[in-house]
């Protein structure tokens, strides 16, 4: 069996050991043999007495530990590189004593991350240093690499005003130092407090609130967007609601006149009524359809739109249409007999 990391030669071939305890089992101690964190891929290749190729299958291992990080050094220097102070952070335990860090200076972390029982060193494949401002509201974070010339493995994140103001502007203020490491061949993730640093604000900042801050210092896909101011067309004046009233009886005042004068001269004339009972039945269906057709047109001025009033009209319509026709074709045939 041949073992191996993700784009990585062989790192491991070894023989497989057949079971003592069951019959056609073969065995291997992987973690015996390498403890490396990650993704292995793994290589099973059966070969027969002549050394010819059986068969071969592959698969993948995830090889997982508990993370934890170790004690981390914060180095603080000024322009020329010379080391103004040097702080060491025990592990999980955060600094009594507050940082400063000025303008022209810059200050560097450096921490190892090892698995619990393996005790190996780990490159995860995120960790961060975390500069957070809960009274403004302000984040800002640093990337922990290795460096190439390192040799021990360990992680170095280095915090300068240039760094910050691509994030935060010029802004200053006390930021908690808050170390995050994360794998995926970890078991767990990696949260440490590790202390305050007091950034000196840069010129033309402030230690105000995070509102003070000059958003044209920041990158463009940071600065707040334009507000979008909408105008929409004013509604035209309306009458009072009185001239309403009073066009609207005007308008209505010719119908009742109309109504008038057929009820006193005219008289309402109810012998033609049919005095068969369906078609009495079907007169008063197409009697009340036209009431109906008549009310839906007023509900329809006072507040019903086209689309709901048209399906009502049609069903109205069509059963008014029916009745009417029922109705004077009964009073046709009553006529005929009677003749």
């Amino acid at each position: 069996m041949a073992a191996e990391k993700q784009g990585t030669p062989p790192l491991l071939e070894k023989l497989l050991q057949q079971s003592s305890e069951k019959a056609g089992v073969w065995t291997f101690d992987f973690l015996s043999e390498r403890k490396d964190l990650g993704l292995w891929q793994l290589t099973l290749v059966a070969v027969g007495d002549d050394k010819k190729v059986l068969g071969e299958t592959t698969g993948e291992l995830l090889v997982q530990d508990e993370l934890r990080s170790g004690d981390a050094t914060l180095v603080l220097s000024d322009s020329d590189g010379d080391e103004v102070s040097r702080t060491k952070a025990e592990r999980g335990i955060t600094l009594a004593e507050d940082l400063s860090l000025d303008v022209s200076q810059e200050l560097k972390v450096s921490f190892l991350i090892k698995s619990v029982k393996g005790e190996q060193v780990v490159q995860p494949q995120h960790a961060f240093l975390r500069l957070d401002d809960a009274s403004q509201g302000l984040q800002a974070y640093v990337v922990a690499k290795a460096e190439k010339k390192s040799t021990d493995g360990r992680l170095h994140a280095t915090v300068t005003h240039s760094v910050l103001e691509k994030q935060i502007g010029q802004q200053g203020g006390a930021f908690k130092m808050v170390l995050m490491v994360g794998d995926p061949a970890g078991t767990n993730a990696r949260e440490w407090t590790m202390g305050t640093v007091h950034v000196a604000a840069s010129q033309g900042g402030s230690k105000g609130k995070a509102k003070g801050m000059d958003t044209h210092q920041l990158p463009a896909h940071f600065r707040p967007l334009p507000e979008i101011y909408h105008i929409f067309q004013q509604p035209s004046p309306r009458p009072p609601q009185l001239v309403s009233y009073l066009f609207t009886g005007i308008v209505l005042l010719p119908l009742g006149g109309l109504g008038y004068v057929l009820a006193t001269q005219l008289g309402a004339n109810l012998k033609g009524f049919p005095q068969e009972q369906l078609a009495q039945v079907s007169a008063v269906c197409f009697h009340a359809g036209i009431a109906s057709i008549l009310g839906l047109y007023t509900i329809f001025w006072l507040g019903l739109n086209l689309l709901h009033t048209l399906p009502i009209l049609a069903v109205l319509g069509l059963l008014t249409a029916a009745s009417g026709y029922q109705a004077l074709s009964r009073q046709a045939n009553a006529r005929l007999k009677a003749q």
